[in-house]
């Protein structure tokens, strides 16, 4: 407790707990509004705690006589907690409704839960997706997403992990930073990006600056990105891998593949894409803006493209990062009845497929032996999406396992 332990940078207690407790321990316990107002904090979550063993030590003259609350407080603030933040989205009744995004959201939590020990509780695991019986907190509205993106990362502490999971669309948007060669920002799409306004969306930049910039460090944030162009999004990448094909406008839904069913007979399995093409005024936006940059010589307010955007990358690149994308930057994610003709994200339907079969045995899976397996096992039901691995240079890639 000399260290200044504070409730958004707090540090592990070392020494003897009890010990600790007891030399704050008196029989006259503390009276007044504060100490109630810090132990409802730490009520409402273990890491509050240290604003309760703070609170403590500033009242020494009415000191607590239960040793025992006061080593639960202080034992709580030092264990490594998980907490995730899961969203699924169908925007349902729109023109751009797809399928299989909430039974994503439901089942990813089930794996984090009944496989990985995370917490049933809403402290711990908080779920937003366009279920019509969802109150309006429980939306995936852009509010509530970024609502969620704080809470994620706020009191985290060395040795939490973290886990950040989206299954909907993705879209694009006018880089108006400069720091895009090709004028376009890459987005998460909100549900009321599509039911209310093209302005309300999530771009990679916010995405850096909210999560991956802001994660401490001794934090694990494992991030699972179910949708197109994964890889910008997440801001991972200093530039976008170089496509054999032109990436320019919208790109076109590809057709159906041909798979084998169970009985051996040939059909066209239910495929949709989880991208949703910029709306015609961004697009405008986005022509303009190449037009202008072009004219500069490709500088666009003082800054070569690309270059900010670098060092900003290279920072997050520091932090304990695992992110795993559905597809390639010039690829499509792709929402499909793949079993039982039950539609989910088709990276999704990878992912727990090879956990309980491939790995069924194996608690934590080394990284490196999932995502080739992911994509055998796309491969293998004629769908041409490629998963993708990103970790941050303080993890090694060798010994990486997935949610350990």
């Amino acid at each position: 407790l000399d260290q200044g332990v504070t409730p958004n940078a707090p540090a592990p207690l070392t020494g003897d707990v009890q010990g600790v407790a007891s030399t704050l321990a008196t029989p006259d316990p503390p009276q007044g509004s504060e100490l109630a107002a810090a132990e409802g904090a730490y009520l409402k979550g273990p890491r509050a705690a240290h604003a309760f063993a703070k609170t403590v030590m500033k009242l020494q003259s009415d000191k607590v006589d239960d040793v025992a609350l006061v080593s639960e407080i202080l034992t709580h603030s030092t264990q490594p907690r998980k907490k995730a933040l899961i969203i699924g989205i169908n925007y349902e009744r729109t023109d751009a409704q797809l399928q299989g995004c909430i039974r994503d959201a439901h089942a990813n939590k089930s794996m984090l839960v009944t496989r990985f020990g995370f917490p049933d509780s809403p402290e711990s695991v908080r779920l937003l997706t366009d279920e019509p019986a969802n109150p309006p907190g429980a939306l995936p509205t852009a509010h509530n997403i970024r609502k969620g993106l704080r809470w994620l990362v706020e009191e985290a502490c060395p040795g939490d992990h973290l886990v950040f999971m989206f299954s909907g669309h993705a879209s694009q948007v006018a880089d108006y930073e400069g720091d895009e060669e090709d004028g376009r920002d890459e987005c998460l799409c909100p549900l009321d990006m599509i039911t209310t306004s093209s302005e309300r969306y999530i771009p990679d930049d916010e995405l850096r600056s909210t999560l991956f910039g802001v994660v401490p460090e001794g934090v694990v944030l494992t991030a699972f990105f179910d949708c197109s162009h994964g890889g910008t999004v997440a801001s991972l990448q200093a530039a976008k891998a170089a496509a054999d094909e032109d990436t320019e406008g919208a790109r076109p839904p590809r057709p159906p593949p041909i798979l084998n069913t169970k009985h051996g007979e040939e059909s066209q399995m239910q495929v949709a894409e989880r991208f949703h093409p910029p709306a015609s005024d961004v697009t405008a936006r986005m022509e303009e803006l190449m037009e202008k940059r072009s004219l500069a010589g490709g500088v666009a307010a003082g800054r070569v493209p690309g270059e900010q955007r670098c060092k900003a990358i290279a920072e997050v690149l520091r932090k304990n990062l695992v992110v795993i994308t559905g597809c390639r930057d010039n690829q499509t994610a792709a929402d499909a009845a793949i079993d039982n003709g039950k539609s989910m994200g088709a990276a999704t339907w990878a992912l727990h497929k090879v956990l309980s079969e491939d790995f069924r045995d194996t608690p934590y899976p080394m990284v490196t032996e999932m995502i080739p397996k992911m994509n055998d096992a796309l491969q293998s039901v004629g769908l041409e999406q490629t998963v993708q691995l990103q970790i941050g240079e303080p993890l090694k890639l060798a010994g990486c396992r997935f949610l350990s």
